[in-house]
């Protein structure tokens, strides 16, 4: 009788834990996730309208983009783009990079979403107070939208267009956070816009379709002996060089979860199998 309850209280503790890991790997450690934060303003700029797309420009100097832009989005960045001041002075001040509102994406989605336009610009995020652990599997999944543009016909006009999920090994360098040359890729994902395009090689994890959207996914389960064990990890979504228009993003996630070890799914089993047979007594 003692041994019957020490099994069901084992089995009770086990589902406890597996309950309670369940739930923490269920929570997005992404900040901002939706983009749904206020957009970071300057004296004189306003946020996106309804319809609107405004990129980032923090100089009003720049007497053009200024005022029909933002000057960031809250806890994403980028690298800003370099220009002279006039005076010989180099300087950062804006970028194709922002946010837009109540644009018809294809999935009827019309909150505020992140915009990449397309000159290989990239948004990161380190994940704050995680770094990889073995035995832990990290996930990262988006929303990317590949609007399709139509002709004089109404019909959809499969240019190319392709944005980039991708999870890095590292947290990013404050001074060059687009820069991930020499940073250990972890997984990459891709969602084109075109049926078929040979500049995307065929062993990639692409996604395709004719909705104007994809949900890619990206994962890495770290492992005894990983070469990259206590590193940052970062989170990075890109617009390709080259591709014929903007990409934008949303409902972005990054959960952490613990690959179960052989021990416990044997424990599980042992009881499972116990209170079976008591069952059938």
């Amino acid at each position: 009788m003692k041994m019957m309850k020490l099994k069901r209280l084992l089995i009770a503790t086990y589902l406890l834990g597996l309950v309670a890991s369940t739930q923490a790997a269920g929570t997005n450690l992404a900040l901002n996730y939706d983009f749904e934060l206020p957009a970071i303003l300057s004296d004189g700029q306003t946020v996106p309208g309804e319809g609107e797309i405004k990129l980032t420009e923090t100089d009003p100097a720049v007497e053009y983009w200024y005022p029909i832009a933002i000057s960031g989005i809250q806890d994403w960045y980028y690298t800003f783009d370099e220009r002279d001041d006039g005076t010989g002075n180099i300087v950062k001040t804006g970028t194709d990079i922002g946010l837009g509102y109540g644009l018809d994406l294809g999935d009827g989605n019309t909150s505020q979403v992140l915009n990449i336009n397309r000159w290989g610009r990239r948004a990161v995020q380190t994940v704050a107070g995680i770094v990889i652990e073995e035995g832990m599997t990290y996930t990262l999944t988006a929303r990317c939208y590949i609007p399709l543009d139509l002709d004089e016909f109404g019909n959809a006009v499969y240019d190319f267009k392709i944005g980039e999920l991708a999870l890095y090994a590292d947290a990013m360098d404050p001074n060059d956070p687009s820069n991930f040359e020499a940073v250990p890729l972890l997984g990459i994902a891709y969602g084109v816009s075109a049926k078929a395009n040979d500049e995307v090689p065929s062993d990639l994890n692409v996604l395709r379709n004719d909705l104007g959207y994809v949900d890619l996914m990206v994962s890495y389960t770290a492992v005894g002996g990983d070469p990259y064990l206590g590193q940052n990890l970062t989170m990075s979504m890109r617009t390709l060089n080259g591709s014929a228009g903007a990409t934008y993003w949303d409902n972005v996630s990054f959960t952490v979860s613990a690959v179960p070890e052989p021990i416990s799914l044997v424990v599980v089993g042992i009881g499972c199998l116990a209170l079976v047979r008591r069952r059938r007594r």
